[in-house]
């Protein structure tokens, strides 16, 4: 999705915006570009400590925060099943997951997920008590898999807080117990709207908070 787009749909001069699996950075680049003339903030949640050092050498702006760990639905630790391209040990690593590879090992056999780590996880409804986040304006995710857990550990946000939520998602297993598109639709309860499906990624927006 554009980020010109997101600007115009969220509308807002003070946005807030949570991305959730920000990879390398790329994409914060990309929204700090677009909101520079905005009062913006971002909290970004990354686990792949090969994608954190990247992101953090871009040198972000001070309202540009990094949580290094993950969003599911657990305070605490989790296992992280860590991506790499064989056999090029410096490639970047894009498909990690706290969810176990399934249907993703015959589709891009070159990924392989033979390291693991414990990572930091924390509820998205811990992180809006604990850092005083009263709305969100725009969510960006991209949790591999892991969907219905970071809904499940932000029902109160995502009912009450989450103004519009961007997410992956595939209707295919490519990790175990890996949600698909209508499941993630009746999660998010009747308060939400699927705005467009772009067949691997979805829109959708929260009628409660117009």
């Amino acid at each position: 999705m554009n980020k010109n787009n997101i600007k115009n749909l969220i509308n807002t001069a003070t946005p807030v915006i949570f991305e959730i699996g920000a990879a390398d950075g790329n994409d914060t680049q990309e929204f700090v570009r677009t909101f520079s003339n905005c009062d913006l903030r971002m909290f970004c949640f990354e686990p792949e400590m090969t994608n954190i050092d990247i992101f953090k050498n871009r040198k972000f702006p001070s309202n540009i925060n990094l949580f290094e760990g993950v969003i599911s639905n657990i305070d605490g630790e989790v296992e992280f099943n860590r991506s790499r391209i064989a056999p090029d040990p410096n490639a970047l690593r894009y498909s990690g997951s706290i969810k176990k590879p399934k249907e993703h090992l015959n589709e891009w056999p070159q990924i392989l997920f033979d390291e693991k780590e414990k990572v930091q996880s924390v509820t998205l409804d811990s992180f809006c008590r604990d850092n005083g986040v009263e709305l969100i304006d725009f969510i960006w995710a991209d949790v591999q898999g892991a969907e219905e857990e970071m809904i499940m550990g932000g029902k109160h946000a995502f009912d009450s807080k989450v103004r519009f939520l961007y997410t992956e998602y595939s209707d295919k297993e490519y990790y175990e117990g890996q949600k698909n598109l209508n499941y993630i639709t009746e999660l998010l309860g009747s308060d939400w709207v699927l705005l467009q499906d772009f067949r691997t990624d979805a829109l959708f927006a929260n009628k409660g908070l117009g």
